[in-house]
C-alpha cells in the first residue's frame, strides 16, 4: 500500500481510504483497483445527489443552469 499510495496526490488519504475497506489486506492489485473504483463510484453518486438537490432548492436561475450543466457530465 505504501508504494501505491506514495505516488498519490495525498498519500495519507490514499492509505486511510484503502485501509478502511476490510478486503484490502487480502486482495491483489486488481482488487485494490476495484476497491478504489467502488470509492469513486460512491463519491460520484453522492455528488450527483447533492447537485440534484441544489437544482431543486435554488430559486436563482443562473445557479440552477450551472448546476444542471454539472449534472450533464
Amino acid at each position: 500500500l505504501k508504494s501505491i499510495c506514495s505516488v498519490h496526490e495525498d498519500p495519507p488519504f490514499c492509505l486511510k481510504a484503502l485501509k478502511s475497506d476490510p478486503r484490502t489486506p487480502s486482495v491483489d492489485l486488481v482488487g485494490l483497483t476495484n476497491i478504489s473504483m467502488h470509492f469513486t463510484d460512491v463519491a460520484a453518486s453522492k455528488t450527483f445527489a447533492h447537485i440534484s438537490s441544489l437544482v431543486n432548492k435554488t430559486t436563482n436561475h443562473n445557479l440552477k443552469a450551472s448546476y444542471e450543466v454539472c449534472l450533464e457530465f
